[in-house]
């Protein structure tokens, strides 16, 4: 399975290329307020004798530190749809997951960006080897209906009063255990087209974390809109790799997005 990474152009060309690196980000800073905002609980059950608003505090603030520990790596997946083909060295298609016409704008700066294309199992299997000392979950995304997310989210914050019994390590294991695909792998319907792959580390210190994709870049695809300049920098960079990737310009034809071999995109 390929995943697509979009990205702004300095990212790629300062970071992704020079140091053939891709890095795990926080979740402070995602764009989705689900995920980059303080979490908000409530306490149901018996409450007598409790100090609700100093658990509630105390719940909130073990949460903040687990989010605080948890790193992402985002990507986009290709769709289900059948008219993908390949004809004359040129990839037509309606669904690849490079052909995201709202994602080039958001996330890869109007189409003067990149969007990278990697090996989802070398991807993992290097993760894995490179982070030995961490958990690493990966999983696509599950959109679900707006009353079902509102639902989910309802039931994974609100904590039963007699679960407060408990010490904040066993309090904070039991909320991520039975709610993590909720608070890390449930997104609110909005999102649907996004197609969303999510590798998740989580660990207990803010460390920098990297993963070397020398030879699991498989693709860079330049946006519409990207610079000449930038253009010849990251014709340079990839050059550099031990396993260059393939080179593609991003055209837009006939309604839908194609993407052409660099040296056929020059050359016609």
């Amino acid at each position: 399975m390929n995943l697509y990474h979009y990205t702004k152009i300095s990212t790629v060309i300062d970071c992704i290329l020079s140091y053939k690196t891709i890095r795990f980000s926080t979740l402070s800073g995602t764009n989705d307020p689900y995920e980059n905002l303080p979490t908000v609980f409530s306490i149901s059950g018996n409450t007598n004798g409790l100090d609700v608003g100093k658990e509630l505090r105390r719940t909130e603030e073990l949460f903040k530190a687990l989010k605080s520990n948890i790193k992402v790596f985002c990507a986009t997946t290709d769709g289900c749809s059948e008219s993908n083909n390949k004809t004359g060295g040129i990839l037509y298609n309606i669904d690849k997951g490079f052909s995201k016409p709202r994602m080039w704008a958001q996330y890869a700066e109007n189409g003067t960006g990149v969007c990278i294309v990697l090996d989802s199992e070398k991807f993992l299997e290097k993760a894995n080897t490179t982070f030995s000392d961490c958990e690493i979950i990966a999983k696509k995304i599950n959109y679900c209906s707006q009353g079902e997310f509102v639902n989910k989210v309802s039931v994974a914050t609100s904590i039963d009063a007699s679960d407060l019994l408990q010490t904040d390590d066993v309090l904070l294991e039991s909320i991520y255990k039975k709610y993590s695909d909720t608070f890390f792998f449930t997104k609110h319907p909005d999102w649907k087209d996004e197609n969303e792959m999510i590798y998740l580390l989580r660990e207990r210190n803010d460390v920098i974390r990297d993963v070397n994709v020398d030879g699991i870049i498989e693709a860079v695809i330049l946006g519409i809109n990207i610079d000449g300049k930038n253009k010849e920098k990251v014709e340079k960079l990839i050059r550099e790799f031990d396993n260059p990737p393939i080179l593609f310009q991003l055209e837009f034809w006939d309604g839908y997005y194609q993407i052409v071999p660099c040296n056929e995109s020059d050359n016609g």
